[in-house]
């Protein structure tokens, strides 16, 4: 009986969430359904959208715009990056996509903190091993975010997790805008690097253009190896960022 009212105090309390959840899961379930239903691969559904994106004076804000609110669907964010650097060029396509990207990570975030907020304030869990791994990123959330994103961990959902654990909002901020940089750069300049016929199925490789990519790659590794070896440092010597 106790077991009973427990669960139902836990419903109660989080009736938002609970609402907001089946919601929310039923865009989700819309937008996929409807995709499949229609046979478009998130890869088509951007090809029959590069047209228009490219020259509609309103296209570079749709694309931010559907890039910044694609983590509710869970829309491939690493597909947005690609797409970027292939219809809008190195240039503009990085720009795009670092505002895009960082609007990304804010939606989910701040989802993520919301449906986490009262969660984890149960003693017994934060007693457990996953007690332990949430305290450390409290403790270090300015390394750790960079690191993941630095490892190309799965960017919404590191921000989601990020939001969930109720981080605090700034070291997550400054960690997301740095540590995903390398990773933006590495996808938006290998989409630049496809050429010629990329909608048709058939594109050629700039191979200039492709070695950046490839440089911002080998540049993210060697980075979140180096912050890696940095948070082994003593206590003492390591420097407090925020």
């Amino acid at each position: 009986m106790s077991h009973i009212i427990t669960e139902t105090s836990f419903i109660y309390r989080h009736r938002d969430k609970f609402v907001a959840l089946t919601f929310w899961l039923s865009i989700v379930t819309f937008y996929w359904g409807y995709t499949q239903t229609h046979d478009l691969a998130p890869e088509m559904l951007l090809k029959l959208m590069s047209d228009w994106l490219t020259t509609s004076p309103y296209g570079p804000l749709a694309f931010v715009t559907f890039f910044a609110l694609q983590p509710l669907v869970f829309f491939p964010t690493v597909l947005m990056g690609i797409t970027a650097g292939c219809i809008y060029g190195a240039g503009w396509g990085l720009l795009y996509t670092v505002i895009g990207g960082n609007g990304a990570a804010w939606v989910s975030y701040f989802v993520g903190r919301f449906f986490g907020r009262g969660i984890l304030d149960n003693p017994t869990l934060q007693q457990n091993r996953l007690g332990y791994y949430v305290q450390r990123l409290h403790e270090n959330t300015f390394e750790t975010i960079i690191i993941t994103h630095l490892l190309f961990l799965p960017f919404d959902l590191v921000n989601y997790m990020a939001g969930f654990l109720q981080v605090r909002w700034k070291p997550f901020l400054f960690a997301t805008m740095i540590g995903s940089l390398p990773g933006m750069f590495m996808f938006v300049f290998f989409g630049a690097s496809l050429q010629g016929d990329i909608m048709g199925g058939s594109p050629e490789l700039d191979l200039k253009t492709l070695a950046v990519s490839a440089t911002f790659l080998l540049l993210s590794l060697a980075m979140s190896q180096y912050l890696k070896r940095r948070e082994k440092l003593p206590a003492n010597t390591e420097v407090q960022w925020f």
